[in-house]
C-alpha cells in the first residue's frame, strides 16, 4: 500500500508535515522495527522503511489536527496502542486502522442522525429495504 502523502481524517485532506531531508529522528525507531521484520533482507528493509516513514509522517501530520479528547483522538490513540509491540510501530497498519476507524465514525454518525423525510437507512444488507428505497 503506497500512501498519496495524504490521511483523512475526519473529513480532513492533511499532507505529511516533514520533508524527506528532515527525517532525523523520526525516522530512528522505524529502522528498528523495519530490521526486526525482515532481518538480512534489505529490498524488503528498504520498502518496509519507505513506507513507514509516508505512514508516520501521514499520522504525525493527523494528530496535528486532532482535538485532545474528541473521538478522534481516540480513535488515534487506540489504533497506536494496537499496532504498537515489542519491535516498535506499524505506522502503515496505524494509518490504515485510523482511516477505516474513522470512516466508520462518519458512518455511524450518519446512522444515528435523524433520517431526512422520505429516506430509509438499512442497518444491513437487506433486500426487501433496498427494494422500497429504490422503487420510491
Amino acid at each position: 500500500m503506497r500512501f498519496s502523502g495524504v490521511f483523512f481524517a475526519a473529513g480532513l485532506m492533511i499532507g505529511p508535515s516533514a520533508s524527506a531531508q528532515g527525517l532525523g529522528l523520526i525516522t530512528e525507531d522505524i529502522v528498528a522495527y523495519c530490521e526486526s521484520q525482515w532481518p538480512g533482507d534489505y529490498v524488503m528493509f528498504n520498502d518496509c522503511f519507505d513506507r513507514q516513514v509516508e505512514a508516520k509522517q501521514a499520522f504525525i501530520a493527523g494528530l496535528e489536527h486532532v482535538k485532545t479528547g474528541s473521538q478522534v483522538d481516540g480513535i488515534m490513540s487506540k489504533c497506536s496502542k494496537q499496532w504498537t509491540g515489542a519491535n516498535g510501530t506499524d505506522f502503515v497498519m496505524v494509518v490504515d486502522c485510523a482511516t477505516r476507524q474513522m470512516d466508520a465514525l462518519t458512518l455511524y454518525r450518519q446512522r444515528k442522525a435523524p433520517p431526512l423525510a422520505g429516506v430509509e437507512l438499512c442497518d444491513t444488507p437487506n433486500t426487501q429495504c433496498e427494494d422500497r428505497i429504490l422503487n420510491k
